[in-house]
């Protein structure tokens, strides 16, 4: 029997975004939290603001065909260390007492990556590595975004 005071520690990083400074990167997510599809390819549907600080964001794992949903409360944005703070208040991941963090971090002079984090009790019927590629992606996918929306010249 696990214990309940186990808890799952897992980050990604996604690869450098050349061209896009840290600054640039941030002032779209931090402006986005109620609207992370825009940036986050695995969100299927529009993140929706509940109330002051909670969204509701649907998404689907890779190679998957089934839609998961998280209720999330902003917990933190701390804009000298360009990252948000939220927790899951509820989710059909299974994932319980989770806290993940999304930080925009310099890579070079001209040049960043996003930083997905999260801490979390062990869900049954969810392996660790998945939700290391959970992750992964979101991180990936999402710094993708970033760097063709601001190389775009996009308002």
């Amino acid at each position: 029997m696990q214990s309940s005071t186990q808890k799952w520690e897992v980050s990604a990083t996604s690869s450098k975004l050349n061209g896009v400074k840290a600054d640039q990167a941030w002032s779209l997510l931090a402006g986005s939290y109620y609207d992370l599809h825009k940036y986050a390819p695995s969100i299927v549907v529009a993140s929706k603001k509940v109330s002051d600080g909670i969204r509701h964001v649907t998404f689907t794992r890779a190679g998957s065909p089934t839609v998961y949903w998280s209720k999330e409360r902003l917990l933190k944005m701390d804009q000298d260390e360009r990252a948000y703070t939220y927790e899951s208040v509820e989710n059909t991941l299974g994932l319980v007492n989770m806290v993940s963090k999304v930080r925009v971090v310099p890579a070079g002079t001209d040049s960043c990556a996003v930083e997905w984090s999260l801490v979390s009790e062990p869900a049954p019927g969810l392996a660790r590595s998945d939700l290391t590629s959970l992750l992964q992606a979101a991180a990936s996918d999402t710094a993708k975004k970033v760097g063709e929306f601001l190389r775009s010249g996009a308002k």
